[in-house]
């Protein structure tokens, strides 16, 4: 038993079992027609885009690289705090993905992981990528809460409009004065 320990602990020690590594890390955007149209990268995020991310998680067993499933990994979306912490869902061998919300506020993100597990070796990494505001044409032209303020201005025009093609077009005669009986 202590010499099957010992090997054990070895093996750990030099990195020949229980190494883990993480490969084919890919994020993009899940609706896909902006990017087909032209208007935007596939790995340039603008606010509340919905993205996936994915990658493979491999287990060194016996100098052989096999899939490592497990149900703890998670994926950290950061600016300055954590604004996404999404627990990631393997679908099949070391495939791992998860779809989530980019926040409503724009900067300098990072995706990290960073798995730790007993027994194994820490898997880390982390990407940057910018969260970008909507361009000037992308807003839309009306909104609906505004109405009231828009026939506001509409109707205001139009009067200084009559205002002003009435007094244009006054007749410069002095008024009748009414006589007094």
């Amino acid at each position: 038993p202590n010499y099957q320990f010992c090997l054990e602990t070895l093996k750990w020690n030099f990195q020949a079992k229980s190494v883990l590594k993480l490969e084919n890390f890919d994020h993009s955007l899940v609706d896909t027609s902006l990017v087909e149209t032209g208007r935007q990268k596939i790995q340039e995020y603008k606010l509340r885009d919905e993205i996936q991310v994915s990658f493979d998680i491999y287990e060194k067993v016996d100098n052989e690289w096999v899939p490592f499933k497990a149900d703890d990994v998670v994926l950290e979306f950061i600016m300055l705090n954590p604004f996404n912490i999404e627990t990631m869902q393997n679908t099949e061998g070391a495939h791992y993905n998860v779809k989530f919300n980019v926040p409503d506020h724009n900067g300098v993100y990072k995706f990290k992981i960073d798995y730790l597990s007993p027994g194994y070796t820490r898997v880390y990494y982390d990407e940057i990528t910018p969260v970008r505001v909507f361009n000037h044409d992308e807003f839309p032209t009306y909104d609906a809460r505004a109405y009231p303020y828009f026939a506001a201005v509409y109707l205001l025009t139009i009067a200084f409009i009559i205002f002003s093609a009435s007094y244009a077009f006054m007749s410069d005669k002095p008024l009748k004065k009414m006589k007094k009986d």
